[in-house]
This record gives C-alpha cells, structure tokens and sequence, in this order.
C-alpha cells in the first residue's frame, strides 16, 4: 500500500499504524511510503496531527 502526502499539503503529515505499531512515519508535501502487509486482518491507521483522520486496511 501506498500513503503519500499530496505535494499540495502546506507542510508535513504523518501515517501511524496502531494497535500493532508496524509504521509510524511523518511526509513531508510530495512524499510517499510503501507498506506490504503480510498477514491477513484488519489494520487501522491515522494522521497523528489530525486524530479524525482514520482508515482501515483490510488483508484477506
């Protein structure tokens, strides 16, 4: 999976992988990271700085 901070963005966001912590990353404007889950479930994810911004991945 890619998360990328659009390169329109006035300054830096993060991608924070909870429960089972396997990323915590901050991006600044233009910036990507590439995640490969490996397992099957339900991994939930949020913008630190913005604690309404939540998503959830699902492996099956």
């Amino acid at each position: 999976m890619t998360f990328t901070n659009h390169p329109e963005n006035a300054g830096p966001r993060g991608v924070t992988q909870f429960f089972e912590g396997l990323f915590d990353v901050l991006l600044d404007p233009g910036e990507s990271f590439q995640y490969t889950f490996t397992r099957r479930g339900e991994y939930f994810f949020n913008d630190p700085a913005s604690l309404r911004s939540t998503g959830k991945v699902e492996v099956y």
